[in-house]
């Protein structure tokens, strides 16, 4: 009983502290049927009298494992009739989702369970959902994170309370306590077969990174890593809360967005600055989604020494550019843009509508095949190349396929977003498409076994 207690005292003492669940909440408990929400559940339905909530759950089927798909909707609801807890039930075909969206199973699967649970929250009236996360997850997390090099805001890894009603109780103890836990209480739970898999990288890191570090280095470094996670996590809330506050003092709204006086931004400690930066897209494109280290530090740069009117790419019609003592932040105006760069073997060139430079070269061979590259029989063209943006009338003929298409064709089948359309360089010769940068590659001009000179194009973000 004492193993117990201690448990759920813990769990109880961690929420209080971060201020998880309050007293008279009604809280949903995400359950998936693995060891970790099973333990969130059974705790909280330990701690409903004490704290006076009220306890639902939800589970979302994603059919990704046929049979056992099932069984784990059918153990959900097994547990919740026994604990008479209701219970909210999705099924979803995720495999077909993410297909049609284009995503990662993972990512879909993810979207489409949050999507979910706020649904509920929004229709039932949840002051709080619940998720299971415990010390392994940030650590792995937080490892993922270091690993990718995304700096504090990444390796943060998982915070207790997220400001859209997310929070995570069980982030104070590890997997081995949850399971020892259910072991005591003689709760049974499903194991999901994938989390064995190495093919996805959180797994990876879970099953062959984590387990040498253990060995090898500390014993204790799930509870290392998931500490110093939270204390880095502390850090970057109150970075990114002082950015957020000289953001706001600094930015004077314009015509097509808004700008900063570079004075005043380089005033600022480095920190505070690239944060700020990282404000200003958000803000600007309304999503903290794939913000690069990259596209950062280019926007920094356009404060210091540089010449006016130099712009970065943000996103898709966003740029950054600077004038005289401002950076603005802009989107781009609807009107369409037009540009067409004269090039040659040996030539670099910097297209500044595009904010993307071109490199021409002559090799012998072609090297490995990379996506910002391609090659070309040069004895085979006959005109002069060109860079340039689209234009009414373009064909193109795709690689490794009989007859051409109309341009604007190719783009509506590649789903391509009009946006995008006018801004996409194009490598042209006598007016015949050569290559649509990042997309696809022309059936002309192809190196063969009689080709002697090889005209290699290579392509680059920015200067």
């Amino acid at each position: 009983m004492e193993i117990k207690a201690d448990f759920v005292k813990k769990v109880y003492s961690f929420c209080a502290k971060n201020k998880l669940v309050e007293k008279g909440q009604r809280v949903l408990v995400c359950l998936s049927g693995g060891a970790d929400s099973v333990c969130l559940l059974r705790v909280m339905y330990a701690l409903k009298e004490e704290l006076g909530i009220q306890i639902e759950a939800a589970h979302v089927n994603h059919m990704l494992r046929a049979e056992a798909s099932d069984g784990d909707e059918a153990f959900c609801v097994s547990l919740c009739s026994a604990l008479e807890v209701k219970l909210h039930v999705l099924r979803k075909d995720v495999g077909a989702l993410a297909k049609t969206m284009k995503q990662s199973v993972e990512a879909a699967a993810r979207k489409v369970r949050y999507d979910y649970f706020f649904s509920l929250k929004n229709e039932y009236g949840f002051d709080v959902i619940l998720t299971a996360h415990n010390q392994n997850d940030n650590t792995e997390t937080s490892l993922m994170y270091y690993l990718r090099g995304s700096g504090i805001d990444g390796i943060k890894g998982i915070l207790p309370k997220r400001s859209d009603g997310i929070a995570r109780p069980m982030l104070c103890v590890s997997r081995e306590e949850i399971e020892n836990y259910l072991e005591e209480i003689g709760q049974n739970f499903v194991t999901d077969a994938s989390n064995f898999e190495d093919v996805y990288t959180r797994n990876k890191i879970r099953l062959k990174l984590i387990p040498k570090l253990i060995k090898e280095y500390n014993a204790n470094l799930i509870e290392a890593i998931s500490e110093n996670a939270m204390l880095v996590g502390m850090d970057s809330v109150y970075l990114n809360s002082q950015a957020k506050k000289l953001f706001g003092d600094m930015m004077h709204e314009c015509e097509n967005g808004f700008y900063i006086d570079t004075q005043e931004y380089n005033k600022t400690d480095k920190a505070l600055a690239l944060r700020i930066i990282k404000n200003a897209i958000c803000v600007l494109s309304g999503s903290d989604k794939d913000i690069s280290y990259d596209t950062v530090m280019r926007c920094d740069e356009l404060f210091g020494k540089c010449e006016t009117a130099k712009k970065v790419s943000l996103a898709e019609s966003l740029f950054a550019r600077r004038e005289y003592d401002r950076v603005y932040f802009e989107k781009m105006k609807d009107e369409r843009i037009s540009y067409s760069y004269k090039v040659q073997a040996g030539q670099t060139v910097y297209i500044k509508e595009a904010d993307m430079s071109f490199r021409l070269s002559l090799v012998n061979e072609i090297q490995p095949r990379k996506k910002n590259c391609e090659y070309f029989d040069y004895n085979l063209l006959s005109g002069q190349i060109y860079i340039r943006n689209r234009k009414n009338g373009d064909r193109f003929l795709p690689f490794n396929m009989k007859g051409s298409k109309k341009l604007k064709d190719f783009f509506i089948d590649e789903k391509v977003k009009p946006s995008v359309r006018d801004i996409l360089p194009l490598v042209v010769c006598d007016d015949k498409i050569l290559w649509i940068c990042t997309l696809r590659r022309s059936d002309l001009y192809k190196v063969g076994e009689q080709t002697d000179k090889i005209l290699k194009i290579e392509f680059w973000e920015g200067k």
